[in-house]
């Protein structure tokens, strides 16, 4: 993550007065950061895919569910995948399901909260999604990383981006 960094979140909530406050100023400070290039960043992406994201809040608290790729992905690890055609991501709020889909993968990067390889697997129960950022990188390239309650993250490079909700009650 660029600017809503996991080891600093923590210390947000540090019992450690000066660490929090400290903290507390710098978390300010990127979320500034954030917005601003969030703001130069959705200029580029479709109007409906920013509504939702934004009526959603970034889609925080929601639970990854399930990772769907294209069948001819060339994986470089168990954490890594690289120039994927489409690339589907499941978000639960435990009452509706959203379909993120991510075209023109550069890049698929999972990053365990532990620091050591690790492969993602869904099955140790469900990761809640804390924080994202959504950035430019390129012209025609785009940045969306998932930061998730137990310190793990999901780094994805892509050209086009849509959403929808697959489930309602």
């Amino acid at each position: 993550m660029k600017y809503l960094e996991y080891d600093l979140w923590m210390d947000t909530n540090s019992d450690e007065e000066n660490t929090r406050l400290t903290a507390l100023k710098k978390w300010e400070e990127n979320a500034a950061c954030y917005v601003g290039e969030y703001i130069q960043t959705k200029k580029y992406l479709s109007k409906a895919f920013i509504k939702t994201y934004e009526d959603n809040f970034g889609y925080r608290g929601c639970f990854l569910t399930d990772i769907l790729l294209s069948s001819n992905s060339k994986n470089k690890s168990d954490t890594e995948w690289r120039n994927l055609p489409i690339c589907k991501i499941l978000l639960s709020d435990l009452i509706d399901i959203w379909q993120l889909t991510y075209y023109g993968l550069e890049l698929l990067e999972y990053h365990p909260a532990t620091g050591k390889k690790s492969s993602l697997a869904l099955t140790n129960g469900y990761l809640s999604l804390e924080f994202s950022e959504l950035l430019q990188i390129k012209e025609d390239k785009f940045s969306h990383e998932l930061l998730f309650s137990n310190g793990s993250s999901l780094l994805i490079h892509f050209t086009k981006i849509s959403a929808k909700k697959i489930h309602q009650p």
